[in-house]
């Protein structure tokens, strides 16, 4: 038995709970306190070395956590930002997307997908602006009859829309159907994934399922709508909302994901495709909160969290 098993005999329960997300304050106090004592040790079994990169990084988003609100962090964003303006008439039809919009032979279409690897922003025509995650996509229309704005969404992206009592804005994704009025949240769409998320910062959005017209609410700042398409439910939740916007400073978060869906998130905005050599545990629900960091050591983390390894070739990330 090592010496640091016999200096701390419940490090092994206390980090389970960690894990399991129901560590108390006093008990994360204790966690980090052991962190420390292990850093006076002169040799680290593997798994003890990992747990303390691991604990580091948590322990320095939290220091950073208690510092950083919203508005802060998307200003911070925005000084580095290229803005990109939407410009262009375009030729096609979205209703598959837009249920309830008219067909239109010629209107102002306008279609963005991010492809660039990071984080872009948009700016609308309306003046409200996006923040698009790697490999999101977008189609937006302003429809002249009812004045109503159309967006059609895929992916993840943080929007900050303009209020207007004569032009209502309004967000269609596989799932669901986000009505704004005047807000800034965080949108969780992804296409292969069984979860749409909607993250309100401030403001009121209204988010209804389009095959169930009786699953809907209407949020405050702070809570979060979850549908579930399988189910036709929506699950209502408070939030941490400068968590939901961490991607946009180059963080990576999981908030009750399942372990394959973070890992895709994780890879594929990196640019990597993903092998599952183990495919045990796949659908374990994780929350996870990392720093800007090496992608390399985003996924150390991730993969010690769920018990798991990895390898690279080329662009292809094996999980074994």
């Amino acid at each position: 038995m090592c010496m640091a098993t016999q200096q701390y005999p419940k490090a092994k329960a206390l980090l389970d709970k960690f894990h399991a997300g129901e560590c108390s304050s006093e008990e994360l106090a204790l966690l980090n306190s052991w962190y420390h004592g292990l850093q006076s040790e002169a040799q680290l079994e593997d798994s003890l070395a990992q747990r303390e990169r691991f604990l580091a990084n948590f322990r320095k988003h939290v220091a950073q956590q208690q510092k950083t609100k919203v508005l802060p962090l998307i200003l911070k964003w925005t000084a580095a930002a290229a803005v990109i303006a939407l410009a262009g008439i375009g030729y096609f039809s979205i209703d598959h997307k837009l249920n309830g919009t008219p067909k239109t032979a010629a209107a102002n279409i306008f279609r963005v997908k991010n492809t660039s690897g990071g984080i872009k922003k948009v700016t609308l025509p309306d003046s409200s602006v996006i923040w698009m995650n790697a490999n999101a996509s977008m189609s937006f229309k302003e429809d002249a009859d009812t004045k109503t704005r159309w967006v059609a969404f895929e992916g993840e992206g943080y929007f900050e829309v303009g209020h207007s009592s004569e032009q209502p804005f309004v967000i269609v994704t596989r799932d669901v159907v986000v009505k704004v009025l005047g807000t800034r949240f965080n949108l969780e769409a992804y296409r292969d994934e069984k979860m749409t998320r909607v993250s309100l910062a401030s403001g009121k959005v209204r988010v209804s399922a389009k095959e169930n017209q009786l699953a809907q609410t209407v949020l405050q700042p702070g809570q979060a709508a979850s549908y579930f398409p399988e189910d036709s439910l929506i699950i209502t939740h408070s939030i941490d909302t400068s968590l939901a916007a961490a991607w946009m400073e180059g963080g990576f978060t999981a908030s009750q994901l399942t372990v394959k869906d973070a890992f895709t998130r994780l890879c594929e905005s990196n640019g990597y495709e993903i092998n599952w050599e183990n495919e045990r545990r796949l659908d374990k629900h994780i929350t996870i909160a990392l720093p800007k960091q090496r992608f390399s050591q985003m996924m150390d983390d991730l993969c010690y969290m769920t018990h798991k390894q990895y390898r690279i070739k080329n662009k292809l990330i094996t999980i074994f």
